[in-house]
């Protein structure tokens, strides 16, 4: 698959920084990834971890068990993505209530 005309808008990692995961602005709704070094220094070519989930993220994060949360913020939805990839609608928010800007905690305390 070629990944040209796909732009990178958001960005994280894994727990132990040893993975970026990429979220784009794309018709495809994809999400990179890139191995990483000690360094943080990208270790071969970026890769497709995900697709349909979304076209325009609008932000990306990880929770304690691996799983990516993107915010599609075309669909006014968050999706979620399983470690190994699988794709699943995890909240579709009505127009005028739009998960952008949300912020998730650590899951210590509560």
């Amino acid at each position: 698959m070629s990944l040209s005309g796909v732009d990178g808008k958001v960005m994280t990692f894994n727990r132990d920084y040893s993975r970026m995961y990429i979220g784009t602005v794309s018709d495809m709704g994809a999400v990179l990834y890139v191995d990483l070094d000690k360094d943080l220094e990208p270790v071969g070519d970026l890769q497709l971890f995900a697709m349909n989930a979304g076209t325009w993220h609008d932000g990306i994060g990880m929770d304690a068990c691996g799983n990516l949360y993107v915010n599609d913020y075309s669909a006014t939805r968050i999706y979620r993505i399983s470690q190994k990839g699988k794709v699943m609608l995890y909240h579709d928010f009505p127009y005028d209530d739009y998960g952008h800007g949300h912020a998730w905690g650590t899951g210590v305390g509560s």
